[in-house]
């Protein structure tokens, strides 16, 4: 009879309250978003693109504490070439310096300002390096092309917005729409209903959620991986700006999976707590705005903070944390205890 009860809740939200056609919409906004969200890169790169590939074709690779060194010199020494520039300029409308040499400082001041757009960025990365280094016991960084990882992993850091309503509006459409229109009184007073009826409700909520959370992995992984470069995958999370002062032993690959599961045990707990809170709600305006309420609050107030579901749609605060499984623990158990108390306020026969 479950087996029936639950098919029945999964046809029921997908085809009669019009699930299926708004998971599509959903979709299909998700991908044309993934398809125009820009490289997060460096604006000093822009100005020197090609200056910046040759330094790196020369560097790209683990650090060293000689290469670091070779990078802070060249730094000192363009900026050096930079610093002569007035006062050649000076020399040069006194007339005590001849039109030839000042030909010849002016092309060696276009490449310095050039070369040192790249070894500015390097420098500031090296010196980053050797100050985690100095203060953890980790494998070293490498230096390589960064910016697809810095897009993924910044964008990564903030809760997902369509797939934060989706789910609540799944959750919200498993009860509310019965408590308004007065089929869940008909629903629990038959041979079937109450428990059977919620957990039938739950599983099929659980099952729908999941579904969706695999086809936006898919979705995410493809378009992020077709649009920027995520080679050098090997390297530690470390090594990129966004974690440059983190000491997370993970390489890169395995990082972006793990904030991948991260977002989306989120996505579930937010479906689960949005279905919760409806059922104790009895309303659908109210359901929303009582979980919007407890998701984006804490994430605006105490967005570093483990212990919430925000901080688990956003990823990046479980992932810098020390607290993963503590904080999904009790996450859980908070979860179970609201949907306990929904279930004996809206199912439970007295």
């Amino acid at each position: 009879m479950k087996g029936k009860l639950i098919r029945y809740e999964l046809y029921k939200v997908l085809f009669s309250y019009k699930i299926l056609w708004l998971a599509i919409a959903f979709i299909l906004i998700k991908a044309a978003v993934l398809g125009i969200l820009p490289e997060l890169k460096d604006s000093r790169i822009g100005m020197s693109s090609k200056q910046y590939d040759k330094v790196m074709e020369e560097l790209a690779g683990e650090t060293s504490p000689e290469k670091e060194q070779y990078i802070m010199s060249m730094h000192e020494h363009y900026q050096s070439i930079l610093e002569q520039h007035n006062d050649n300029m000076n020399l040069y409308l006194s007339g005590q310096m001849d039109e030839k040499s000042w030909d010849a400082f002016s092309k060696e001041h276009r490449d310095a300002s050039l070369f040192d757009n790249a070894f500015s960025i390097l420098n500031e990365k090296a010196e980053d390096f050797a100050s985690l280094r100095i203060a953890y016991d980790l494998p070293p960084q490498a230096f390589f092309y960064e910016y697809g990882w810095n897009s993924v992993f910044t964008y990564m850091s903030f809760p997902d917005p369509i797939l934060f309503i989706f789910a609540i509006i799944l959750g919200i459409q498993f009860i509310c729409p019965e408590i308004s229109s007065g089929a869940m009184q008909i629903a629990l007073a038959s041979r079937n209903g109450r428990r059977p009826l919620f957990i039938s409700k739950l599983v099929s909520l659980l099952i729908l959620l999941g579904f969706t959370a695999i086809i936006n992995i898919m979705i995410e992984v493809g378009i992020l991986y077709s649009r920027f470069y995520l080679g050098e995958g090997h390297w530690p999370l470390y090594s990129i700006a966004p974690y440059v002062t983190s000491p997370i032993k993970l390489n890169l690959i395995q990082a972006l999976v793990r904030i991948t599961v991260i977002r989306h045990i989120g996505f579930i707990l937010t479906g689960i707590l949005a279905f919760t809170i409806a059922g104790l709600a009895g309303n659908t305006s109210h359901g929303i705005f009582i979980t919007l309420l407890l998701i984006l609050l804490p994430w605006l107030l105490i967005p570093n903070i483990p212990f919430t579901i925000s901080a688990w749609l956003s990823g990046a605060p479980i992932l810098k944390g020390e607290y993963q499984v503590p904080s999904l623990n009790v996450l859980i158990i908070l979860v179970a205890i609201t949907t306990w108390i929904s279930y004996r306020i809206r199912f439970y026969r007295r």
